[in-house]
C-alpha cells in the first residue's frame, strides 16, 4: 500500500460514540438497536482497542453492557469481509477479558463469557438493504465449517431505518451531517473541504448536534478531511490493482522479451487511472500526488501533458 497504508486519526464515528465523555451517545445507540432501556451510563464499559488496525482502518466502538460484548463498526465502503474482521477483533477482546479477569482457560470449569454482538453501520453511497446479515461461512471455499461469525449490517444513510434513527438523536444527526456533506459535493459542486465546512455550518444552524459540533468543530472538520483523503486513496489503490491484474492476465501469454514493456504499461495504466480520478473530481490532487510520490506541481504538469496528447498537440 505504500504511502496509503498508515495510522489514521480516530474516525468521527468513534469520536462521537466511542469517547468516555460521550458514553451517553453509545448507550442511546445500543438501546435503539437492541430495544433495551438502559439509563445509567456506568452500565456501559468501553473496551475499544485503539491501536488495532485492519485493512487500513481502525475499528470503531466496542463495549460491555449487561451480559453482552458489543462491537460496532462504521462502514463507508461496502465490504463483504466484515465477519472476518469481527472474528479477528473479538479474539483480541476475549483474550483481553480473560487476562483482566484472570480466568483459567485450561481449567475444568466452563468460563462465563459475554455474548458477542456485531453490528455494522453502513453509510456508503452504494444502494444496500436496510438490514442484511453477513456470514463468515460465505467465505469458506469448501462450504460450512466449524466456526461461524455473523455481522448484522444496517443501512444508516439518511432516510433509512427510521425507527432506529428516531430512537438515537446522535445517530440521526451524524447521518444528516454525512448526507449534507455528500449533497454539497454531488449536487452543489463544492470541493470536499468547502462541502464539509458548509455541512457543519448548516447542522449548527438547524440545531443538529449543536453542542458537539460547536465544541469540537476543528476536530470534526479535520477528521472528515482525513476520512475522505484516505477513502479516495484506497479507491485509487484498488482501481489500480484491478487494472494491473487485467493487464497482467492479458500479457502473461506474451514472450518473456516483453516483460519490461508490460511493467511499463502497468505503471502507465496506474498513472492514467489516478489522473482520471483527479480530473473527474473524485480524488484530491494532494492525495493523488502523494500516491504517485510526486509534488502537486509535477501532477499539474502530467495533467497538462495528458491534455496536450489527447488534443493532438
Amino acid at each position: 500500500m505504500g504511502s496509503i497504508r498508515r495510522t489514521y486519526k480516530d474516525s468521527l464515528f468513534c469520536h462521537l460514540f466511542g469517547a468516555e465523555e460521550r458514553k451517553r451517545n453509545a448507550l442511546e445507540l445500543y438501546n435503539a438497536l437492541a430495544g433495551t432501556s438502559y439509563e445509567e451510563v456506568d452500565d456501559l464499559e468501553l473496551t475499544t482497542i485503539s491501536d488495532v488496525i485492519f485493512l487500513g482502518f481502525k475499528n470503531d466502538v466496542s463495549f460491555l453492557i449487561g451480559d453482552e460484548m458489543v462491537l460496532m463498526e462504521h462502514q463507508s465502503t461496502y465490504s463483504p469481509n466484515m465477519p472476518l474482521r469481527g472474528l479477528q477483533y473479538f479474539e483480541r477482546l476475549y483474550t483481553k477479558l480473560i487476562e483482566e479477569r484472570e480466568l483459567d482457560l485450561y481449567g475444568t470449569s466452563l468460563l462465563p463469557l459475554p455474548t458477542p454482538r456485531y453490528i455494522v453501520l453502513y453509510f456508503g453511497r452504494d444502494e444496500r438493504p436496510e438490514c442484511e446479515v453477513m456470514r463468515l461461512s460465505d467465505s469458506f471455499e469448501q462450504g460450512p465449517g466449524d466456526v461461524e461469525v455473523t455481522a448484522t449490517v444496517l443501512n444508516c444513510n439518511e432516510g433509512r431505518n427510521g425507527p432506529i434513527m428516531e430512537a438515537c438523536t446522535a445517530l440521526k444527526g451524524y447521518a444528516h451531517l454525512v448526507a449534507l456533506e455528500r449533497r454539497n459535493r454531488t449536487e452543489r459542486g463544492m470541493g470536499y473541504r468547502d462541502a464539509v465546512r458548509a455541512a457543519v455550518d448548516e447542522c449548527i444552524r438547524n440545531g443538529v448536534l449543536v453542542e458537539y459540533l460547536t465544541g469540537h468543530r476543528a476536530e470534526v472538520e479535520d477528521m472528515l478531511f482525513t476520512i475522505q483523503d484516505e477513502e479516495r486513496a484506497m479507491r485509487v489503490h484498488w482501481k489500480a490493482v484491478e487494472r494491473e491484474a487485467r493487464e497482467k492476465g492479458y500479457a502473461d501469454g506474451r514472450e518473456q522479451g516483453y516483460a519490461d514493456g508490460r511493467e511499463e504499461g502497468r505503471e502507465e495504466g496506474r498513472k492514467s487511472t489516478i489522473l482520471e480520478l483527479v480530473r473527474s473530481g473524485d480524488l484530491d490532487s494532494k492525495v493523488a500526488a502523494e500516491t504517485l510520490g510526486i509534488n502537486e506541481g509535477e501532477l499539474r504538469s502530467m495533467l497538462q501533458a495528458q491534455d496536450a496528447t489527447q488534443n493532438g498537440d
